[in-house]
């Protein structure tokens, strides 16, 4: 294990194809390459797929990481069906076109059996409670899960019609992931709770997080043996996702 001091490290451009190209050439230089995301998920709502896929492509071997996604993170806080779900990154930005937006998405849901989810840009979150307060049936559920894995991190589930008597700007300018579910579909509302465990409103203080920092998640693309002919441990390149659009 090499120190981060004396990993090479390169953003990503505008260009995928040029940043496939530089992580199958080092590849075949006998490098590992890592793939990384300054505050999401490489390849899920954020930039990555093109470099895994060139590295497909070149009989590479795909070794995938655990970190933390934010859209699977919200859908296990969230109570929903977890079982048939879609994500479907942004809806449409103006008024109306939102509306009918999610007016489709709860008609699918209910004929689907399914959870929708999708993002909004967060200065756009309080536009975006009202619309689903308003477009939507009152007994469909919707849940925001903001900040997730932050200190302030906030999941709420409630009906539509609840929702309406609700104050909208606690979630302004928050990085967020909605869920809306047609009634129906058996399960019921939850409030603050994780996937993994139930706890009380009390400020979350983890011991082991400090402000300022952020787990990455990452998926290693290693060199498989034919790249290597010597045997030889490779030095290790990181190339991280720059700061993509979708950032829960």
């Amino acid at each position: 294990m090499r120190p981060i001091a004396e990993l090479m490290i390169r953003p990503l451009s505008d260009d995928p194809t040029a940043d496939g190209g530089f992580a199958i050439a080092a590849l075949r230089a006998g490098d590992d390459v890592g793939l990384l995301s300054d505050a999401g998920c490489p390849g899920i709502a954020d930039p990555g797929a093109t470099i895994v896929a060139a590295a497909h492509a070149a009989g590479v071997r795909i070794v995938p990481l655990v970190g933390p996604c934010a859209v699977l993170l919200a859908l296990m806080a969230s109570g929903m069906n977890g079982q048939r779900f879609l994500f479907h990154g942004y809806l449409p930005v103006k008024p109306q076109g939102r509306s009918e937006a999610l007016r489709a998405l709860e008609e699918r849901s209910h004929a689907e059996a399914r959870t929708e989810l999708f993002i909004e840009t967060p200065y756009r979150n309080v536009a975006m409670l009202g619309a689903l307060a308003d477009s939507l049936k009152a007994t469909t559920l919707v849940c925001v899960a903001a900040d997730l894995t932050l200190d302030t991190e906030t999941i709420e589930c409630r009906t539509a019609g609840d929702w309406r008597r609700q104050e909208h700007r606690r979630f302004d300018r928050r990085p967020a992931i909605f869920l809306l579910q047609a009634k129906g579909l058996g399960s019921s509302p939850c409030c603050s709770s994780s996937a993994c465990g139930f706890r009380s409103s009390a400020p979350r203080t983890p011991p082991s997080r400090r402000r300022g920092t952020t787990r990455l998640p990452a998926a290693s693309i290693r060199p498989s043996p034919e790249h290597n002919g010597h045997g030889a441990r490779a030095s290790r390149r990181a190339v991280p996702s720059r700061r993509g659009p979708a950032r829960p």
